[in-house]
């Protein structure tokens, strides 16, 4: 899956690993280390119980999983939408995140007027969803 978010000629493309690398960047996402098991001699086959089928993966998390995820960081005052600095701020960690250049001032001016749908100079969690899922 790739999150595609164009601007004219800017463009910012997310992969689920750029995503998640975001995440990961956080000092409070940081698992801690754990020591590694002691070893034990191998089991007898006696003591081997039945294979049982391995458990479905979990998919993919949604454009939409990760804005609810992530809307708490950058929602300051917990508003219930973004103005266009905590806009700015969550679109430049996303490159980054990325490995893009962070955006400069033009690009995120274009960027906050695109993902604005009703033009209330405020984003929405479905408008930052729907622009980000390339529905503008």
């Amino acid at each position: 899956m790739r999150i595609a978010f164009a601007l004219g000629a800017v463009a910012l493309t997310l992969t689920p690993a750029a995503l998640l690398a975001q995440d990961m960047a956080k000092p409070d996402m940081a698992k801690p280390e754990t020591p590694p098991p002691p070893s034990a001699p191998p089991p007898m086959e006696s003591d081997v119980p039945p294979s049982t089928p391995a458990p479905p993966a979990a998919p993919a998390p949604t454009v939409a999983d990760k804005v609810a995820a992530d809307w708490s960081k950058y929602d300051m005052g917990a508003k219930g939408h973004l103005n266009k600095m905590e806009l700015s701020r969550w679109l430049g960690d996303l490159r980054t995140a990325n490995g893009e250049p962070a955006p400069d001032a033009k690009w995120l001016d274009a960027a906050f007027a695109q993902t604005d749908g009703n033009k209330d100079m405020k984003i929405s969690k479905e408008e930052l969803t729907a622009s980000l899922s390339g529905g503008r």
